[in-house]
């Protein structure tokens, strides 16, 4: 059951960040084949890399929040802008 739950893990955050293993792997300096056996043996991602692998996901989710918020002002100052 661990396995699908990591297996999922690498899945999820390639598709919720949008990119694709090789992207994700760039991006967390390993090899594509680290995560290509990640996705195969989830057994063997250490701690470490999970917990990175979620403060990953949890980044760009606070970066979308982020920009919504920035939105937001903008089109705040712009309505305000037109009342005055």
């Amino acid at each position: 059951m661990a396995e699908n739950r990591e297996d999922n893990l690498i899945k999820k955050i390639c598709k919720e960040l949008g990119m694709t293993q090789k992207e994700l792997a760039k991006k967390l300096d390993v090899t594509e084949q680290t995560i290509v056996r990640w996705v195969k043996k989830p057994e063997e991602i250490t701690p470490q890399s999970i917990f990175t692998l979620n403060l990953l996901l949890e980044n760009s989710k606070l970066k979308s929040k982020v920009d919504k918020y920035k939105d937001f002002f903008i089109l705040f100052d712009e309505l305000r802008n037109i009342k005055n």
